[in-house]
């Protein structure tokens, strides 16, 4: 019988195994590092997406705000325009009382 030292040294099997095992472990490293590429590309394009929506979300707060004002400014002139056709009223009406 051979002690285990030398059936360790002699064994043909383990010098294939060692092999085999650095090339799992570098097929499962290459595999998380294509897993997290996929993963910070998958993150990316989400973190793209917000800052679309984002924009988005500014640009018509930006437009709502214009309408806004722009509505006001129409509300100012149409009651200065009600009031010079007031103010013509009463003054018709005051010289037709003279």
């Amino acid at each position: 019988m051979r002690t285990m030292k030398r059936r360790n040294e002699n064994d043909p099997d383990e010098l294939k195994k060692k092999p085999a095992l650095n090339n799992r472990r570098n097929s499962l490293a290459a595999a998380i590092e294509a897993e997290s590429e996929c993963e910070l590309a998958e993150r990316e394009k989400e973190l793209l997406f917000h800052q679309f929506k984002l924009e988005s979300e500014i640009k018509q707060r930006e437009l709502d705000r214009e309408e806004r004002q722009a509505e006001r400014e129409h509300q100012i002139l149409l009651a200065r325009i009600d009031n010079e056709k007031m103010l013509g009223m009463f003054k018709a009406f005051a010289e037709s009382n003279k």
